[in-house]
């Protein structure tokens, strides 16, 4: 073998080794048939070669596959809607994000790369309240290596935001504990559902407060009726007694007492929507300006009161003995929760209430309305408080000193006048009533009706009396006969109208209860007013009756006496419908 050809072919051949062992793979050496030894080696160079140039192929097809792969889960976990995160807690106590996507940027305003190097950017955001909670979750998660799930808020300047966190823990071989997870916001989900137990809540309120007034107005129905023959024969009993008897007083004791409880049953018929209202139209400022001098010496002079009017304010259309009502009762409450004195004060506006603010309050409606605004800066009332606060019977002060039907009565006005009512509150920081009474955009001009003094002994006439009750109708017939009428009195519906077909004498006015089996007292004048035409009719009755009334207003040409009532408000009532 020739020595310089052999050395030219080792040259060669190192060469290829040398090119392919820096990649170029493209080389290669041929094998000459003289060429012994040399000739071997070289077929298995080239076969060497062959091989890696097999293997590198098939290498940058899979690092090709892998840079496919890599680029969709780049795409994939950047469109994911929350962050997706590596979270490690070391064996020291330390902590570290080894990975977290781009998400990181949206959700909370941090660059992945910055989170990675230092991870206290991103759980320095947690919420102070939500941080121990936090940590002793994590904590036991990874001592049991159970899956990891809080719902935690986080702080931007102010502005608070909540996360569900979701992680799956696993130890490693280091001592490290990782999780991987991913978080979601859920803010838009948390006030949704605080706003459907906010709702949820008001309705329970709502449905509760008409339950009660149901059964407010029933106990008042059956009451006024005992009222009406306690004070009924109280009144027959004083007007048979001259005035320096000595059994007078006692009269008059029973009288006092009974008034009482009547003025109770009233408020309980406000709570409940069933007092007969008379709203007239009106200018709230007018009102207020004057009441301001009663106000003011029902509250004393340690307390700061304070009118603040809106000019123009719109016109309402609303009872003005019930405005008092209201006004008294705000007034009187704003003065107890002000004991060593304070600061009250009423203001009025013009408000528009739009369908948003309606979603947020339970039978709201939206609208333009006068807005009465009494606030005080007293001691104020917690949450469990307020929650009862417009119930009837239901009160803070002390046994003697309050019914609990003040704020129940308010309620039950506003509702009657299509009106609504809330109520703020806090603790040591006062409380603000806040009162909405629909505007009217045309002024009516109420009608004063004159009504004259009856004189008790002056009454001539014939009176139908129809009450079921026995004792309500016996003290009912004994004051119309002490006025001087004569009477013919009943117990049913049928019974009277059995009477009125009778030919006989004259009819001058039905006097009939609204509530009663059979027939209603309305449905009684109707079966009357086809027998003899010219009769008129007074009803009577514990509660009104939506017979009668709409809204709690009596309807047109309808003529109404509360129970209980006196001899002298009977005669009143009787010779203004006989002369109508």
């Amino acid at each position: 073998m020739d020595g310089k050809l052999d050395s030219e072919r080792i040259i060669k051949m190192t060469d290829a080794v040398t090119r392919a062992a820096r990649g170029d793979y493209s080389v290669r050496i041929d094998p000459s048939a003289s060429g012994g030894d040399l000739d071997a080696l070289a077929e298995v160079i080239n076969r060497m070669i062959g091989d890696v140039r097999e293997r590198l192929t098939e290498c940058r097809g899979l690092e090709n596959a892998f840079r496919e792969v890599s680029e969709k889960f780049q795409r994939f976990q950047a469109n994911i809607p929350g962050l997706v995160y590596l979270f490690a807690l070391h064996p020291d106590g330390s902590y570290s994000f080894p990975y977290v996507n781009v998400a990181c940027r949206q959700l909370f305003g941090l660059e992945p790369e910055a989170v990675m190097r230092d991870g206290a950017l991103l759980t320095g955001l947690i919420h102070p309240d939500d941080r121990r909670r936090c940590r002793e979750s994590i904590r036991r998660s990874a001592e049991t290596l159970h899956p990891w799930r809080e719902e935690l808020r986080c702080s931007f300047d102010g502005d608070v935001r909540w996360y569900e966190c979701v992680a799956r823990p696993e130890a490693q071989i280091n001592g490290d504990i990782l999780w991987d997870g991913i978080v979601l916001e859920i803010t838009e989900r948390k006030r949704a559902e605080a706003e459907k137990t906010r709702l949820e809540s008001q309705l329970i309120q709502a449905q509760k407060m008409e339950s009660v007034g149901r059964l407010a107005g029933g106990v008042a129905h059956d009451f006024n009726n005992m009222l009406s023959v306690i004070l009924g024969y109280a009144d027959l009993l004083r007007s048979r007694l001259s005035p320096d008897d000595p059994q007078l007083k006692d009269i008059l004791a029973i009288e006092k007492a009974a008034g009482h409880s009547r003025d109770v049953t009233r408020q309980l018929l406000a709570f409940s929507r069933k007092q007969i209202i008379d709203p007239k139209p009106m200018d709230l400022n007018e009102l207020l300006g004057v009441t301001e001098k009663t106000l003011s010496r029902l509250i004393g002079e340690d307390i700061d009161l304070r009118f603040y009017p809106q000019e123009d304010l719109w016109k309402i259309k609303f009872d003005p003995s019930q405005m008092d009502q209201i006004l008294v009762n705000l007034v009187v409450n704003a003065r107890d929760a002000m004991p060593d004195g304070g600061k009250l004060t009423i203001e009025t506006a013009n408000t528009h209430l739009d369908e948003a603010y309606c979603r947020r309050h339970l039978g709201f409606i939206p609208g333009a309305y006068v807005l009465l605004e009494v606030s005080d800066n007293g001691i104020g009332m917690d949450r469990e408080i307020l929650s009862h606060v417009f119930e009837p019977f239901f009160t803070t002060k002390e046994v003697g000193k309050g019914t609990g039907l003040g704020l129940a009565t308010i309620y039950g006005i506003v509702k009657q006048n299509r009106g609504f009512i809330n109520v703020y509150s806090e603790p040591g920081q006062g409380t603000t009533f806040k009162i909405y009474i629909p505007r009217i955009l045309e002024e009516e001009k109420p009608v004063e009706v004159k009504q004259e003094e009856a004189t008790v002994a002056q009454a001539a006439g014939r009176v139908l009396l129809v009450e079921d009750d026995e004792m309500v109708r016996e003290v009912t017939q004994d004051i119309l006969q002490a006025i001087g009428y004569t009477v013919l009195s009943v117990e049913t519906p049928l019974d009277a109208i059995a009477l009125c077909e009778k030919k006989g004498e004259p009819i001058d006015l039905l006097l009939t209860d609204v509530v009663m089996p059979g027939l209603s007292g309305k449905e009684l004048s109707d079966r009357i007013a086809q027998i003899r035409p010219e009769i008129k009719v007074l009803f009577m009755s514990g509660y009104t009756s939506n017979v009668i009334v709409h809204h709690g207003m009596l309807e047109a040409g309808v003529h109404f006496i509360q129970k209980p009532f006196s001899m002298k408000d009977l005669a009143r009532k009787i010779r203004t419908v006989l002369d109508s």
